[in-house]
């Protein structure tokens, strides 16, 4: 029976003093981190090292598991995950672990070996050398890969081939202790004792004091007293030719050497010292150009054993495990002899690896191989100059710390030449160049991206660079032409987008950007202009939007901004009015609201860039509201005013030392609360709204945010949770519905998000969780149904989309898709195997026409993308009727101009404007019959004026008026346009006829409680109730003028949740839709002219129309 004497780590024998050199890392015992930090690969290491030693394997999955996709180190940690899978018998774990590892190109042979590992323990034999076979084709220097599949094969009874792999680990690596151990066998099965003893005895000497030492010790003390006996099962018939080993066998067999006419130096009783004099006294001398592997491993130990008195050191290095520690007190006390003797044979076993087989090759092709640290690093005849290679020729490859080849060419002359080949960690091609006989870039020259595509190629001429060098993008479309003259850059360079569209041109004089550099939109439509002198900014600039709408102007002088500024708002108006002077704001400087009226007024040191003299705040009226007296940055005074202008309050703030501080809006009202020292806001701060609620709770440090920071609905639960460090956001960001459940969680780390983020329904349930670095998508995005169910799940790297896979309602995986730089369409598909979304595609970006069709193949949504963004014209359709049911233009990703949404009768249902995204202008929202439901003025996607609710009949029935999102107050239908408005409290508005026309409640800003709108008849229109937190919630009913139920539609958090019923005005039943969350989920059914009879129904489920009956 063997004893196992490897694993997933190794040590190895220094050639010094019997010492290892490696050693096991120092572990951390520091606590397990708090809830609020951000996981990353370092910490979940340093925290699961405990664990993995002591035999916690469960506890070091969970830490590797809580590690973000997102994290640098992240493949680096599926890794470690596999190896955790595989020590706690994870097998299946194990292995779609490192197939995962694999798969992300992870540059290490660990998961290729924990994948065999895995395989093996699965008993999946095809598996497991299939593994080992992709391992060393990517790399072919790993010394493990060979190892491993060297103990595989020999537990497959494939032991000639088992050998030929270990030959390959010890060539790589002649200390590898467990290899010699492997062969000690090998040979044992094959009945050839000499190869078996000096086999062992080099693990001996290699590992003299490790656990298993002793075991190997008795297992060799057995051979060489004869009594060793293989068990049957275990022989192998010999196919490693043994003459030059016949007689040394027959000597060691015959126990000549322990007569006591034969006498050694080590005073130690064991036949396995005399044997070894015996051994070495005896061994074959090897041939000039030997192929036997014992003779070439062990012949040159043998040699350095018998120069000087390096056998008895040798003797009692091997006996050190013994329980007889005479031998090791020998060693403790003879290092010096001990150590010359390890140097002797350490260089001995070490001249193994002085020549290596080249893989790729045919089989025994050698050439010399070079080492750093223990590692190949080189493969080529050269000559070693005192550590230094010198006049390297011919043939040349370079290998890293994994056994990857890095590049390969030829030498001449100790210089390269010709065709040489670089290559990306990932064994991805990464350059293409070509050597003059002088070592100089001469001919084409191309660099690759780690996917394969061209980064960029141009032409050498003897060392320098000609003609156009060609640009590429990440999918390798032409991304940029740059004319080269005298090696620099001369002349106009373009530079394109991955379609091929102009994005922008700049002129180069010598390497440098001189002259003007503008950006393009895809359209053509400038972004940007900029001017250049030297490689840094110079003169006037400007940007634009999408739509060409001016958005900064302003000028730089030798890079850096100066002269006056201006931004604008989407609507054309200023936004901030001022001047730089080197990059630093100086003088004056106003910042206006969108409708043009002034929000702040303040000054700026020309000579020290600090606030200095009186800041203005003003309300959106234009009306001055607040004033700050700064001098160099720090707060001196404090004052605020009526509506009027009128002051309030005033508090002059010290110098030094601390000055509390109250706020007032323009009816006395507080409205801020806190603290300023020497100057600087300190301490907490309170926020309030006008109707007293708290809205925001946060700390300062000397003027920056430092300190957790809480956001307050007016109702008073918790909005938003997060905290600054030095003034960015850090650790762990919250965010609540107004009902108090979470909404979305994660992480900021120096103000930029990372790691993994999650979205949630309002009922708690899991939206969305994906994984962010910095403004980037990076890792797994997976969706859900509110339901709970995986949709789809994404695998983003840099925001490229790299993977999609797409499930059905019951897990099965209907998508799995990858995506290459050269894709250029999509498609996703129903369970059925019909299409779903077809989509166009360019660079890892959506781009192109996409349809989202219908089971039945009709169109169901038509749009376009460009880059990832829609743009260009969108409609959606009826799946019932086919008729349009909306219509817009996107651009640059936003809507933009009118949007129509019909009834499926093609009757206009809602019209809005909206400018760069947000709403502006008109919201309009009819009845089918034709009659306005809700009015609406919107300004920067805030409502901002009257907004007019009507009944089915086209009564008014209430009006309420918004500045900037906020109700200031409400009349009724009665009212004229100029009538007083009353404050929102209690609504209640009447008809001329004195009836009622609408009741609703706020409280603080909040609809609460039931609402109702009525008919100038009396009848109700519609009833409906919002929680306490101001959602829609409950059962909303709507009625025809004549009584009867137009639609019962269940709301709970706001949104439509559960079966809605719509009715037609004699009362029979049109449809029953089912919604979760506000998405169709589950049975939508039409019916007959009776209401009775279904004539169809639709089954939806992640919000698409899955089939139809």
């Amino acid at each position: 029976m063997r004893i196992s004497t490897y694993g997933l780590c190794l040590g190895l024998w220094t050639g010094s003093a019997g010492m290892a050199l490696a050693q096991k890392p120092a572990t951390s015992t520091t606590a397990n981190r708090p809830a609020t930090t951000l996981p990353t690969a370092a910490r979940a290491t340093e925290l699961a090292g405990p664990l993995l030693e002591k035999g916690d394997y469960a506890g070091a999955i969970r830490e590797f598991l809580r590690v973000p996709s997102s994290d640098s180190a992240y493949v680096s940690t599926l890794g470690d995950l596999s190896v955790a899978y595989l020590r706690n018998k994870q097998f299946a774990e194990a292995a779609a672990t490192s197939r995962r590892a694999i798969e992300l190109r992870q540059h290490s042979a660990q998961p290729y070996l924990v994948l065999a590992d895995a395989e093996e323990s699965l008993k999946n034999e095809a598996a497991t050398l299939q593994a080992y076979a992709d391992g060393l084709q990517r790399f072919p220097y790993n010394q493990l890969l060979y190892f491993d599949r060297g103990v595989s094969l020999d537990l497959l009874k494939r032991r000639p081939e088992a050998l030929l792999n270990w030959q390959r680990s010890l060539e790589l690596n002649p200390l590898h202790e467990a290899t010699h151990y492997q062969l000690a066998w090998l040979a044992l099965e094959q009945g050839q004792t000499a190869r078996a003893l000096i086999s062992l005895l080099t693990y001996l000497a290699l590992e003299p004091g490790a656990e298993s030492s002793l075991q190997v010790l008795s297992l060799a003390e057995e051979i060489a007293a004869g009594v060793m006996e293989v068990e049957e099962k275990d022989r192998e018939k010999p196919f490693v030719p043994n003459q030059a080993f016949q007689e040394l066998d027959l000597l060691l067999t015959s126990r000549v050497a322990l007569r006591k006419e034969y006498t050694s130096k080590v005073k130690f009783d064991a036949s396995i010292v005399k044997q070894t004099q015996l051994l070495v006294e005896k061994f074959p001398a090897a041939g000039p150009n030997e192929t036997d592997l014992w003779l070439r491993t062990y012949g040159p130990i043998v040699e350095a054993l018998r120069r000087d008195d390096n056998l008895t050191a040798f003797t009692y290095l091997i006996l050190y495990s013994a329980d007889d520690k005479r031998a090791a007190k020998w060693v403790d006390a003879n290092k010096k002899k001990v150590t010359q003797m390890s140097e002797a044979v350490g260089s001995a076993l070490l001249s193994l690896r002085t020549r290596q087989q080249v893989a790729g090759q045919p089989a025994g092709t050698y050439r010399p191989g070079w080492f750093s640290d223990g590692h190949l690093v080189a493969i080529g005849e050269a000559d070693n100059q005192s550590g230094t290679l010198a006049n390297r020729r011919g043939p040349w490859l370079t290998i890293d710390r994994a056994g990857c080849v890095t590049e390969e060419g030829a030498y001449a002359a100790n210089k390269p030449v010709g065709p040489w080949r670089e290559y990306h960690a990932n064994s991805r091609l990464q350059k293409e160049v070509n050597y003059n006989a002088e070592g100089k870039f001469d001919g084409r020259y191309v660099e690759y991206f780690n996917n394969g595509a061209r980064t960029v190629e141009g032409t050498y001429q003897a060392g320098t660079i000609v003609g156009k060098v060609n640009k590429y993008h990440y999918c390798g479309a032409l991304s940029g032409v740059e004319p080269y003259e005298n090696g620099d850059i001369n002349g106009e360079a373009l530079y394109y987008y991955p379609d091929g569209k102009l994005q922008r041109r700049a002129i180069y004089r010598s390497d440098k950007l001189e002259g003007p550099s503008i950006f393009y939109y895809p359209d053509g439509t400038v972004e940007t202009k900029f001017g250049y002198a030297a490689d840094q900014r110079q003169g006037p600039f400007e940007v634009f939007s999408a739509t060409g709408q001016l958005e900064r102007k302003g000028s730089y002088e030798q890079g850096e901004l100066h002269g006056d500024y201006q931004d604008f708002h989407p609507n054309g108006k200023p936004a901030n009015v001022g001047r730089y002077d080197k990059g630093r704001q100086v003088g004056r400087w106003q910042a206006f609201y969108v409708s043009g009226k002034p929000s702040e007024e303040q000054n700026f040191d020309p000579a020290t860039g600090e606030l200095q003299g009186t800041y203005k705040d003003y309300d959106a009226q234009g009306r001055l509201s607040a004033e700050l007296d700064y001098v160099q940055g720090r707060v001196v005074r404090v004052a605020y005013f009526d509506a009027a202008g009128k002051p309030l309050s005033q508090t002059k703030v010290a110098a030094k030392g601390s000055t509390s501080f109250k706020g007032q809006y323009p009816d006395g009202k507080v409205s801020v609360t806190g603290a300023y020292l020497d100057g600087k806001m300190h301490g907490e701060w309170r926020l309030f709204r006008r109707d007293g609620s708290l809205r925001v709770v946060r700390n300062y440090r000397q003027g920056q945010r430092e300190g957790a920071e809480e956001l307050y609905t007016s109702t008073g639960r918790l909005q938003q949770r997060s905290a600054y460090q030095a003034g960015a956001l850090e650790g762990l960001y919250e965010q609540f519905f107004d009902h108090g459940q979470l909404k979305r969680t994660g992480f900021y780390q120096g103000g930029e998000q990372r790691g993994t983020w999650q979205d949630y329904y309002p009922t708690g349930q899991l939206s969305q969780e994906y994984n962010l670095d910095g403004e980037n998508q990076h890792g797994y995005t997976r969706d859900y149904t509110p339901g709970g169910k995986l949709t789809q799940e994404r695998w983003l790297q840099y925001d490229r989309t790299r993977s999609i896979v797409s499930f059905d309602s019951t897990g099965q995986v209907i998508d799995r898709l990858s995506i290459e730089p050269d894709t250029k369409a999509l498609t996703l598909r129903y369970p059925g195997g019909q299409p779903r979304i077809a989509s166009g595609w360019l660079c890892y970006e959506y781009q192109g026409d996409e349809k989202w069709l219908l089971p039945n193949g009709k169109t169901g949504i038509s749009t376009a993308l460009y880059q990832g963004k829609r743009e260009g014209p969108y409609r959606r359709y009826h799946p019932f009727t086919g008729q349009l049911i909306d219509q817009g233009q996107y651009r640059n990703g936003q809507p933009e101009g009118e949007w129509i949404t019909y009834f499926p009768s093609g009757k206009v249902n809602i019209k809005a404007t909206y400018r760069a995204g947000q709403r502006e202008g008109d919201l309009q929202v009819f009845f089918e019959n034709g009659q306005p439901e809700r009015v609406a003025q919107y300004a920067n996607n805030e409502l901002d004026g009257a907004l007019r609710v009507y009944n089915m009949s086209g009564e008014l029935v209430l009006e309420k008026m918004y500045e900037n999102g906020e109700l200031v107050g409400y009349r009724g239908p009665g009212a004229t346009a100029d009538g007083v408005l009353q404050p929102a409290a209690a609504i209640s508005t009447s008809f001329a006829n004195s009836k009622p026309a609408a009741t609703e409640t706020y409280q603080k800003g909040q609809l609460t409680g039931p609402r109702t709108y009525y008919y100038s008849s009396g009848q109700v229109y519609r009833r409906l109730e919002n929680n306490a937190d101001g959602q829609l919630h409950g059962t909303t009913f709507t009625y025809y003028p004549n009584g009867k139920v137009q639609e019962e539609e269940p709301y709970r958090f706001d949104e439509l949740h559960g079966r809605a019923r719509y009715f037609r005005p004699d009362g029979t039943l049109e449809r029953e839709e089912t919604y979760r969350c506000g998405e169709k989920a589950g049975p939508t059914v039409y019916y007959d002219a009776q209401g009775k009879k279904p004539l169809r129904t639709d089954h939806y489920w992640n919000t698409y129309l899955y089939g139809s009956r």
